[in-house]
């Protein structure tokens, strides 16, 4: 029987909410599963817009944790939708799925990946643009832009160098190497390695933990780019409501 095409329509991310009390506040962590197992999960221009519109119309979040159902965690972009669309509308979608991961690396609530199967090209630019990385120690992680020609087109290569530096980011690319999940972690590409019968509930324990604390200072550090811009995020978050709400319970000690 032959499989009949999945509809453009259908949704690859398969949306949950987690609600947490914590004293006086309501915790609400949202939890995308992205599963698209006919393209290997790639990471096309229509995942990257659902994911936008996602992001989007869940504004009142206190964090995110992305998971991937299959072997592959992100197989990278979907190289047929890019032979059907040419070069000029293929250059178009590559900057719409730019977009999306900056809109992903600038939410100003703490955001998590956890990585079960294996990523390769553009899916470690889909991996830099979060907060947290966590693996199990299985996963391969592998930079393919170069096996294909290209260089990092996600933005990814400026996202992985202030996470590891320009030199060393450069070096992953040039060499095109596949890392372990713990090899990676060595390297600082990632931020834990996990277990995988503990991985989902130690991800989401982590992302509320991070939840549970000021959350304006968030987006703060990550608008931080240079010492100009850090003082003046700064000079915005002193006495104001988390800072006075923290100083008032030191006070009372």
């Amino acid at each position: 029987m032959t499989k009949k095409p999945k509809p453009k329509s259908e949704s690859v991310f398969e949306i949950s909410q987690h609600r947490f009390t914590r004293g006086e506040r309501e915790l609400v962590i949202l939890e995308l599963l992205f599963r698209d197992p006919e393209s290997r999960n790639s990471f096309s221009v229509e995942t990257a817009r659902e994911l936008g519109k996602i992001l989007g119309t869940h504004k009142k979040i206190d964090g995110l944790l992305l998971r991937a159902e299959g072997r592959v965690f992100c197989s990278g972009g979907n190289l047929k939708d890019h032979l059907r669309l040419g070069k000029a509308e293929s250059l178009k979608a590559n900057r719409d799925i730019t977009k999306v991961l900056n809109q992903l690396g600038d939410l100003e609530v703490p955001t998590l990946a956890l990585v079960e199967g294996d990523a390769f090209g553009g899916g470690l630019e889909l991996l830099s643009a979060f907060d947290l990385v966590f693996v199990t120690p299985h996963v391969h992680l592998g930079f393919w832009q170069r096996k294909m020609g290209l260089i990092y087109g996600w933005g990814g290569g400026a996202r992985l160098a202030a996470r590891v530096g320009a030199k060393a980011a450069s070096r992953f690319g040039i060499e095109m190497k596949s890392f372990t999940g713990r090899e990676a972690f060595q390297m600082g590409l990632v931020d834990r390695v996990v277990a995988p019968w503990s991985a989902r509930p130690e991800s989401l324990a982590e992302i509320l933990r991070l939840a549970s604390m000021p959350r304006r200072s968030v987006g703060a550090f990550k608008r931080a780019r240079d010492a100009r811009s850090e003082q003046r995020e700064f000079s915005k978050l002193w006495f104001g409501p988390d800072h006075k709400e923290r100083l008032k319970h030191f006070a009372g000690k």
